[in-house]
């Protein structure tokens, strides 16, 4: 753990407590004479001076004389308190989901702080966008940066934080500031959520698993008569072939990220615990709690052939876009008939809004194909997460409260995630009956406030569905969130001790990237690229850590009992 040095903003935050004391002097009063105009706020005291006429007896003659009379007058009296300054916290928002942007984000931001002071939490809340998300995000815990809160994940950068110790343990502030984020979360997945002994953010659920599987262009597949990917992932393969011979200026599929990463073959299980070792994998979750290589996985070996073959076919890209937004610039305007995504049996119906705009008479489909919908296979459900809202650990206490109470402020209300999730109704979006929104005609989408729930720290079943969602998607929906489609993964509440192994698993890495990405694309012939990749990985320290991890794995299932 690096040494945290104490920053300016530091020692302003320590000086700054001293307590001013002030000294009020009174005149001692002649006469006390207490007025009570009527029940106000604050009582003020008044020397008032009067004169007065008094008969006195000067050489044995009455004489009238005057004299000044001073008066302490206490008097109550009504005063408004000049307003309490608002607790200020800033969020950092999300980098995927749907994009955001500083002039959308302001209005609402502006629009919810409103009215959580209207409703008496003195609270005034903000969101911050970054450039540059991968680089900067880290460094503000580093430099001690003013925000409170931030969207984090433990495939991302919330392990490490951890040990860091930049993060706040959230469990003690919900007891005391959060009883209805305790409500709507609920306290199961709180408590299955548990990391180093502490919950270390607000985790945002809805679904107990994922599917897998392409997006394709319908209308395309309809016009040249194509069948609909129904199988694994070579049943998408008649489909490209179709689009090669029939749309020459068009890309069949662009894969992005590996395939593999999107498919689960029938009947194989694969876990790995959060996704901290990069080259391994848990197969076969209860059979044997063992890391393996994924190269050893019949099922990873067979999509990278697949991959390669595609490759030989021309059916994915020769040279890959690799800084380009697959969906946003090559899927949405037309570039290319397909993609690899999660979810895509209910994310197409997403893809269908954006296309319409660029494509006229474009249609959108998305088939699971890991066999999960088809009753083929149940992957390994779970109660814990994916994805979090993090607290930084280094604010004040009163900003660490008001963040808090924030979120309880927001799960109070389904009014309350509503403008989280869409903004303000009638400007953003349209609330519709049964829990469905609508959007407001002519507004551009491209640039309208919207937040997904799996980076809002909500739970997905509070975000509206879209008025116009097509059945499949709304029946993916359902069938993502019961939770007796999936088979529970006993290991889940495990989580290796990162921190003694940063070097290897940075170095590890960057070799992944390397020499993954012939893997990745199909650039190479398979047996040529599974063993470049074993070479390289093994180089970078894989087999220490994954000895390392294993260790840990055992110690953790003699002292839980996973599979009693």
């Amino acid at each position: 753990m690096k040494t945290k040095r104490m920053t300016r903003r530091d020692v302003l935050r320590w000086t700054g407590l001293g307590v001013a004391g002030s000294l009020v002097a009174a005149c001692q009063p002649k006469v006390v004479e207490k007025i009570v105009e009527k029940p106000v706020e604050k009582v003020v005291t008044q020397i008032v001076r009067e004169v007065v006429k008094e008969t006195v007896i000067v050489e044995g003659k009455e004489k009238v004389v005057t004299k000044v009379v001073e008066k302490v007058v206490e008097k109550v009296v009504t005063t408004t308190p000049a307003p309490k300054a608002p607790v200020q916290i800033m969020f950092v928002e999300s980098w995927f989901g749907v994009p955001q942007f500083q002039a959308s984000l302001d209005p609402v931001t502006d629009a919810i702080s409103k009215k959580m002071q209207d409703e008496g939490l003195n609270i005034k809340m903000r969101s911050v966008v970054l450039d540059d998300h991968e680089t900067k995000y880290p460094i503000l815990y580093a430099a001690g940066e003013d925000f409170a809160m931030a969207f984090d994940a433990p495939w991302y950068r919330m392990t490490s934080l951890i040990d860091q110790g930049y993060l706040l343990p959230l469990e003690r502030m919900i007891e005391e500031h959060g009883p209805s984020i305790t409500k709507i979360v609920t306290q199961e997945v709180l408590d299955a959520n548990i990391t180093r002994g502490h919950n270390y953010g607000i985790p945002a659920y809805f679904y107990y698993g994922q599917t897998s599987g392409p997006v394709i262009r319908a209308d395309l597949r309809e016009k040249y008569g194509a069948p609909e990917p129904l199988g694994q992932w070579d049943s998408l393969e008649p489909f490209l072939v179709a689009i090669k011979e029939n749309e020459p200026d068009m890309i069949p599929l662009v894969p992005g990220e590996s395939v593999a990463k999107y498919t689960h073959q029938w009947p194989t299980v694969t876990w790995s615990p959060g996704d901290a070792l990069p080259g391994c994998s848990i197969p076969n979750l209860w059979e044997e709690a063992k890391y393996a290589d994924v190269e050893s996985e019949e099922w990873w070996v067979e999509s990278c052939e697949l991959l390669r073959r595609w490759w030989e076919m021309e059916l994915i890209p020769k040279t890959p876009p690799l800084d380009m937004d697959i969906i946003n610039e090559l899927f949405i305007p037309g570039k290319c008939a397909a993609y690899a995504d999660n979810e895509p049996d209910y994310k197409y119906a997403d893809r269908q809004v954006a296309i319409e705009k660029f494509v006229p008479g474009a249609k959108v489909m998305g088939y699971d194909v890991s066999g999960q919908r088809a009753g083929k296979i149940k992957i390994g459900g779970r109660l814990r997460q994916w994805n979090f809202v993090v607290y930084n650990a280094q604010q004040p206490f009163d900003k660490r409260t008001a963040a808090v109470q924030f979120f309880n402020w927001l799960m109070s209300s389904q009014d309350n995630m509503d403008m989280w999730l869409f903004g303000v109704d009638g400007v953003n979006y349209k609330k519709e009956p049964n829990m469905r929104y609508s959007e407001i005609e002519g507004l551009d989408q491209t640039r309208n406030y919207r937040r997904q729930w799996y980076v809002s720290g909500c739970p997905g079943k509070y975000q509206r569905l879209d008025i116009a969602l097509p059945k499949p998607a709304e029946e993916a929906v359902i069938f993502l969130s019961t939770f007796e489609n999936f088979r529970f993964n006993p290991l889940e509440g495990f989580l290796p001790e990162t921190k003694p192994h940063e070097t290897e698993l940075a170095t590890l890495l960057a070799t992944q990237d390397e020499v993954g990405y012939p893997l990745d694309y199909g650039e190479l012939p398979t047996d040529e690229a599974i063993a470049a990749w074993t070479k390289g990985m093994d180089a970078a320290g894989r087999q220490k850590v994954k000895a390392a991890f294993q260790e840990q794995l055992d110690a953790w299932i003699e002292q839980n009992k996973p599979f009693d």
